[in-house]
């Protein structure tokens, strides 16, 4: 599979992490996109609505990375059991940034806190710590943060509708993370679950006249796409539809 961009490939632009005065971005996104015919640009956090506007306008779709968990103020909790490192800027750059994108009618594909973020931008809210509100309970839940390498130690996930081609309903993942979506927010259909404890694996918004489409997985794509077509097919959907190829 090539990873140099085609010509005439839409603009993909890439929220990155912020820490230490560095903005940086993993190479698995870049590749990824590259690899599924777009060209990415990493998108430096905005400072204010119009420099977000002003970005987004040379991109055909916007990407939300991982990275550090959401601040719970977002969703109107406080930090409790173990949220660890948030950042603030981030939070308030890619809220900007999805403004951008609603305004400009671009689609949008958010992985791992993507998904969350996106969530409690639109009136969702989250669990923040897994191990302690989920495993917790009666019977247990699946750690969602493996150890070993993929694919002993992921889980497997069960879609409830299909909106990118897959080969099979159940697909077997990786899992990094410690947050996950608890109230899908409204409008949002949920695509995938997890096996074990049922936990928001995938959702979306439906592309309307007035909403571009917003899709999201709680999994790492960008690191099994070289293995599983069903993980490139993920990108591979995005970027048609950042090209209008995709009704």
């Amino acid at each position: 599979m090539s990873e140099i961009a085609v010509s005439g490939a839409p603009v993909i632009g890439l929220s990155c992490t912020f820490e230490a005065g560095r903005y940086s971005v993993p190479d698995g996104y870049i590749n990824a996109v590259r690899t599924a015919g777009g060209l990415p640009v990493v998108i430096p956090l905005p400072q204010n609505e119009e420099e977000a506007e002003t970005l987004l306008g040379k991109c055909g779709g916007l990407l939300l990375t991982g990275g550090v968990d959401a601040d719970p103020a977002l969703y109107g909790s406080y930090r409790q059991y173990d949220t660890e490192s948030i950042c603030k800027p981030r939070d308030r750059g890619e809220y900007m940034l999805l403004k951008a994108a609603l305004k400009l009618h671009l689609p949008v594909l958010g992985i791992c806190r993507g998904i969350q973020i996106i969530n409690v931008f639109f009136g969702g809210t989250l669990y923040q710590d897994i191990p302690f509100q989920i495993r917790a309970l009666p019977g247990g839940g699946n750690p969602h943060r493996q150890t070993g390498p993929y694919p002993e130690d992921g889980h497997e996930v069960t879609f409830e509708e299909e909106l990118w081609p897959v080969s099979s309903k159940t697909q077997r993942v990786n899992t990094f993370h410690h947050q996950a979506v608890r109230i899908p927010a409204p409008g949002f259909r949920v695509l995938a679950r997890d096996n074990t404890d049922g936990l928001v694996e995938a959702f979306y918004s439906p592309e309307t006249n007035s909403m571009p489409l917003i899709m999201a997985v709680q999994w790492h794509p960008e690191h099994l796409y070289r293995l599983q077509d069903d993980q490139l097919s993920i990108f591979r959907f995005f970027i048609d539809k950042a090209r209008g190829n995709v009704v």
